[in-house]
């Protein structure tokens, strides 16, 4: 994991993000959530199975690297 992405994760320890199936909310650490370009989250209420392309939002905070 980059450096910017470290500290991102640092300052915003968790993050929540719903189900598209059900709309159940999950708190989840921010640094298992941006562990990769997509999270898949298995949704406990309704059975289903999210996928967050994260590709566009690690553009975003590639702002940050020269700040490191």
């Amino acid at each position: 994991m980059e450096k910017h992405i470290k500290i991102f994760c640092d300052q915003n320890p968790k993050s929540e993000v719903k189900c598209k199936g059900c709309g159940e909310a999950y708190k989840i650490k921010t640094k298992e959530y941006l562990a990769s370009k997509s999270y898949v989250l298995k949704c406990n209420k309704c059975d289903s199975t999210t996928t967050f392309d994260l590709t566009s939002f690690l553009k975003e905070l590639e702002v940050f690297k020269k700040f490191c």
